[in-house]
């Protein structure tokens, strides 16, 4: 599922890559938030004007408040996402929290 949705992502938010990290929180990203909008630190910027910080933008995998992974969206220079497909890919997000939280632990060997 995690594949899927990360070329759906891709395809949605016209990115040029996109990766999901496992429970990992290390660096500070600007983050896609629930209602669409990108915060770098708690500063919210205006999409509209400035297209996509250059930087990756973390967008998080939660359910029922826990947090269980990232997507890593990598922008593609001059592409600005609509504010529909936005929170489509936050909701696509979700859905991906939900699924790894009903599938319990995650066991690397």
């Amino acid at each position: 599922m995690v594949d899927q949705v990360r070329g759906q992502l891709v395809e949605l938010l016209g990115l040029r890559g996109c990766r999901f990290e496992h429970g990992t929180l290390l660096g500070r990203h600007p983050r896609l938030e629930q209602d669409g909008s990108v915060t770098v630190c708690r500063a919210r910027l205006d999409l509209d004007k400035g297209g996509w910080p250059s930087e990756e933008i973390e967008l998080r995998a939660s359910a029922g408040g826990r947090y269980l992974g990232r997507f890593i969206l990598q922008p593609q220079p001059g592409a600005v996402p609509s504010l529909q497909a936005r929170p489509v890919a936050v909701s696509l997000a979700d859905h991906v929290g939900a699924a790894l939280d009903t599938a319990g632990p995650v066991i690397i060997r």
